[in-house]
């Protein structure tokens, strides 16, 4: 692998002085180097900083960003201040095994793609773990995206020319825990996301936990949000967008589809 692509890494945190050193160490660990790791912090008051001094690596670098109360908020501010061309993401209760950026970086030079997520391995409340993802295709489209959000952020890895088409992350209140939801149906509106399937992300997959917990709200209610996102970002930039994909949104934003995640929901609860 003779050319060495520049690799910004974005970590956004708050008060996770534990797993972030976690998540710090698994990227210095990768087989393939990276030029910068940015810690966003959206106003930690736990020793996460004084762990993150204490590493005492030029690598990694403290970004103050504030309190938000998302991660969206930190993640854009992080690209704003990145100079590398590709960027990728991890969330601070995550972390990569050792040859994922070596795997998609294989991936880029092979194809020229854009964007390449991949599997990962998702450790639940019970601290089971298995392979999150079951999907064989070696690339995930925006139509895949509208049935499920397949690509997870902290898999994510993108040219940096393309995530500025996107506009960034969606920072108003009602998108936390589904920005990310909303920026990879951008990204799959401009390019197909190569798909590495591979489990090479630890997910640590905690509602309770997490910041990315969506509260009530069902995935219906989350691709209703993320596409009415995506349909103004396209009518706004003049992008090109299939009439067959508009609609295929209408109809799984359909008080029909509604009805079924309704029914769906109360099922469960009743059991």
């Amino acid at each position: 692998m003779s050319e060495l692509l520049k690799i910004s890494v974005i970590i956004p945190t708050y008060n996770r002085s534990i797993t972030l050193l976690q998540a710090v160490h698994s990227v210095l660990q990768q087989t393939y180097p990276v030029s910068e790791i940015l810690i966003c912090d959206d106003g930690s008051t736990d020793d996460s900083k004084e762990k993150i001094r204490q590493l005492n690596n030029p690598l990694v670098k403290w970004i103050e960003c504030g309190r938000n109360g998302a991660p969206a908020i930190p993640r854009n501010i992080g690209i704003a201040r990145a100079t590398g061309e590709w960027v990728a993401f991890l969330d601070s209760d995550d972390s990569w095994f050792p040859t994922k950026l070596h795997e998609q970086v294989k991936c880029i030079l092979a194809t020229s793609c854009l964007a390449v997520s991949t599997n990962a391995t998702r450790l639940v409340a019970t601290n089971k773990m298995k392979d999150y993802l079951v999907y064989t295709k070696n690339s995930i489209s925006l139509v895949d995206l509208l049935w499920r959000n397949s690509v997870i952020i902290s898999s994510l890895i993108v040219n940096r020319s393309l995530l500025e088409k996107t506009e960034l992350f969606p920072s108003e209140r009602k998108f936390n825990a589904i920005e990310d939801y909303a920026l990879n149906l951008k990204i799959a509106a401009l390019v197909s996301i190569s798909f590495v399937n591979k489990p090479l992300v630890l997910y640590f997959d905690m509602p309770s936990f997490s910041i990315r917990s969506s509260g009530s709200l069902t995935f219906y209610d989350q691709r209703k949000l993320a596409t009415d996102h995506l349909l103004v970002w396209i009518e706004k930039n003049r992008i090109f967008f299939p009439n067959l994909n508009r609609l295929l949104i209408f109809f799984l934003n359909s008080p029909f589809v509604k009805i079924k995640y309704f029914l769906v929901k109360l099922f469960r609860d009743a059991i």
